[in-house]
């Protein structure tokens, strides 16, 4: 199983009332509607002893709990609790096939089939495993559904895996993507070309030695593996690694845990506006604030190589 159940949703824990009235129905995962035998059994339970709905904070629209929405109103109830959800309507989705998968009345097969083809339209890059285990299906059920389906764009380089790593899906495809932006933008920066095209830096070096002496930029596959540039390792996509980290209560229930996971909101949303920031820095403050940031990646680099030290041995 992967490691998150709602990338980006987050659920605001405490519930509140909400007039029945106002909230909104549709977008639910279960493409063959509501269940009118659920409804009526619902109506008969004490609303109090149901748990909250989820609902969507900007919209109002129910995100999970359709059929106890549809109970309160032939119980002619006014109000009903309900938990809000902040996220967009693709992450709020994730979260209402997860919750249906999780508990309550199942989706059907033609159900989770569709939720995956929606996933993998929304989210192209994440790998057939991914997807099979947020919508409970096989992954082989899961990559059919990707070949058969013509609208689904197809993810550049890489599928992010259950361990939020980007694997490559071929090295050649790299290499050809890195091809196309030397010959798009000239003045691009091979660092910048190899984070595009997600290569490393010896490849996008390798590519344009091999594009200016008018080779093709996959070296021919009888080119011996000595003579091949290594590609990168897998990297890793931050973000949705801290997407995963947000749902875990153990983090979230104790104070050293919330400060770790705001330090590392701050740390992403800072080095993803790099530019803007190094171009507040004034001139005579750029030697300070560099070796500041040198000293902060040496102490985070050796608090990475002690939490690894102390990961169990997986033999």
């Amino acid at each position: 199983m992967i490691g998150f159940a709602t990338p980006g949703a987050v659920l605001s824990g405490t519930p509140v009332s909400l007039p029945v009235r106002n909230l909104v129905l549709g977008g639910s995962p279960r493409v063959d509607g509501p269940v009118a035998e659920h409804v009526r059994m619902l109506t008969g339970r004490d609303p109090e002893v149901l748990p909250p709905i989820v609902v969507q904070r900007d919209t109002l629209r129910v995100v999970d709990g359709e059929h106890r929405v549809r109970a309160a109103v032939l119980r002619e109830d006014e109000r009903i609790r309900a938990v809000l959800c902040e996220g967009t309507e693709a992450e709020c989705f994730l979260y209402a096939v997860r919750s249906n998968i999780a508990h309550g009345l199942p989706l059907s097969l033609e159900s989770r089939r569709a939720a995956a083809v929606r996933i993998v339209r929304e989210f192209p890059g994440w790998s057939d495993h991914v997807v099979a285990d947020l919508a409970g299906l096989s992954d082989k059920t899961v990559g059919a559904l990707r070949r058969s389906t013509s609208e689904i764009p197809e993810s550049n380089t890489a599928r992010i895996g259950r361990d939020g790593r980007a694997r490559p899906l071929s090295a050649a495809q790299g290499r050809r993507q890195a091809g196309a932006l030397l010959a798009e933008e000239p003045g691009l920066s091979l660092r910048e070309v190899a984070r595009r095209a997600g290569i490393s830096l010896g490849t996008a070096h390798d590519v344009r030695r091999r594009l200016d002496s008018g080779q093709d930029p996959v070296p021919d596959q009888r080119r011996s593996r000595a003579e091949t540039v290594p590609e990168a390792p897998p990297r890793v996509d931050a973000a949705l690694l801290l997407r995963q980290l947000r749902t875990d209560p153990a983090l979230r229930s104790s104070e050293p845990g919330r400060v770790l996971l705001h330090l590392l909101n701050l740390t992403g949303q800072a080095l993803g506006r790099r530019s803007d920031i190094l171009g507040a820095v004034p001139p005579h403050c750029l030697p300070a604030v560099a070796a500041m940031a040198e000293a902060y990646a040496r102490d985070l680099s050796g608090l990475a190589e002690q939490i690894r030290a102390a990961l169990p041995d997986p033999h």
